[in-house]
């Protein structure tokens, strides 16, 4: 006994063609799936694109160590004052964290403290 084909709708391939229409006449660029062969980065891709007058060269970003999860039990009393310390502080809660231990005496990577972990812009 076979499988039954599962039963799909069909799709309105006039829509996508309109669409496609309208993001042409807009010079929005097409989605191609990258060349396997091509060993460039999206942001070089990015930075040789001509629909912009002038080029603003990208900042290269600080690469961050790979890092892991670390869970830890500990009193809410405490959560709250590193919570508290990090708001008050502008910073986030992995900062302070680290940046203590970076004081009992743990070697941290200049790259990976710091204060604000939010991607640059």
């Amino acid at each position: 006994m076979s499988k039954p084909q599962p039963n799909f709708k069909k799709m309105n391939l006039d829509v996508l063609d309109a669409a496609e229409s309208y993001g042409k006449s807009k010079n929005v660029p097409e989605l191609v799936p990258p060349d396997k062969s091509d060993t460039t980065s999206t942001l070089d891709a990015s930075q040789k694109s001509t629909t912009s007058n002038k080029s603003v060269p990208a900042k290269k970003a600080t690469e961050l160590t790979p890092t892991k999860r670390l869970a830890v039990f500990l009193p809410d009393y405490l959560v709250r004052a590193i919570s508290d310390k990090a708001h008050s502080n502008n910073t986030t809660i992995r900062y302070v964290v680290t940046h203590a231990l970076q004081k009992a005496g743990f070697q941290i990577q200049p790259q990976d403290l710091r204060e604000d972990g939010r991607r640059e812009r």
